[in-house]
């Protein structure tokens, strides 16, 4: 869960960076979803981070910088896209790990954030087309 969250912090930072910064004809649209995806990255992330202080464990974060030097819209949506789909396969080898351990509070918050998730790549991946 610890990589899960830090994955989400990044992508918060994307987000924001993106929704900040984002210029031209498709401002207004784009605008709203980067605002809207930080928003929702944001409650995953106090929900993932909440998670793993219910399983007894420390909530630590290494340093959180964004690796990405978005300008265009294209890029930014590619970014967030390639952010997304990495999410996906966390949460997907999480739930896995959560079937074989019997941990039925993850099973159950995973899945919702699987079907969040894929939801918004498909969203992403029709924006870039």
């Amino acid at each position: 869960m610890k990589d899960l969250l830090q994955l989400l912090l990044e992508t918060e930072l994307l987000l924001r960076k993106s929704h900040w910064n984002i210029v031209g004809p498709r401002f207004e649209p784009l605008h709203g979803v980067f605002g809207g995806l930080y928003d929702k990255v944001a409650v995953d992330s106090d929900i993932v981070a909440e998670k793993i202080r219910q399983d007894g464990e420390k909530v630590t974060v290494t340093e959180v910088e964004c690796k990405y030097n978005v300008k265009t819209d294209n890029e930014m949506l590619s970014a967030t896209l390639a952010h997304f789909k990495e999410i996906q396969k966390e949460v997907n080898t999480l739930s896995k790990l959560a079937e074989r351990q019997g941990d039925y509070g993850a099973i159950d918050l995973l899945g919702k954030m699987s079907n969040e998730y894929s939801k918004d790549i498909w969203k992403l991946t029709s924006f870039l087309q």
